[in-house]
């Protein structure tokens, strides 16, 4: 799904669910942003869209020294579970934003590990932006909306992702696996 908020001094952040994470350890890896891949269809007032992000829509974003962070579905209030100033990585390669987060050593980063290496988490990423720039067109179904450029405001690893290729994961499943026979022997 989508969610809008107004952000300080009145500015408009977009929120969307992708997909494509793991973990390894307390590292997670994966996509926050998937490139010219079409969104689920998204609410916008009382019509639908589906919104595609332009491959070069974050390079300003991303060569700025502008902290982002990495939440647990959008949770800004909440302590974040790392920010590119104490362990998280964001790259853009040609299928999208890639990252690498050493979570921070907190109860809910270590909750999420668990939740990811037990499956009760599928890794689904979202991201959250402002917009600087977009086109809209008429599209078969739907109306079609492509960023063209927006600044990267957070991460979120969350429950549902409105791209469906953007997931995150442990980088260890030998762990993974680990953890669960650990968890079923002491239960």
């Amino acid at each position: 799904s989508e969610a809008t908020r107004r952000g300080g001094g009145g500015v408009k952040i977009e929120r969307r669910r992708v997909a494509s994470a793991s973990i390894q350890g307390n590292v997670l890896e994966g996509y926050a942003v998937r490139f010219g891949e079409p969104s689920r269809p998204l609410p916008d007032g009382r019509s639908l869209f589906i919104e595609t992000i332009d491959s070069r829509a974050f390079d300003r974003s991303l060569s700025s020294e502008r902290s982002v962070g990495l939440y647990w579905n959008h949770d800004i209030s909440a302590l974040p579970l790392t920010t590119t100033r104490s362990g998280l990585t964001l790259e853009a390669d040609s299928e999208g934003i890639k990252f690498s987060a050493r979570l921070a050593d907190t109860t809910q980063a270590r909750d999420v590990a668990a939740l990811l290496a037990d499956g009760s988490l599928d890794g689904s990423m979202s991201f959250g932006f402002v917009a600087q720039r977009d086109e809209w067109t008429d599209g078969d179904r739907y109306k079609e909306r492509t960023i063209r450029e927006a600044v990267l405001v957070e991460c979120s690893l969350v429950d549902v992702g409105a791209y469906p290729n953007s997931r995150a994961a442990l980088k260890n499943p030998r762990r993974n696996r680990a953890l669960r026979t650990l968890e079923s022997l002491t239960r």
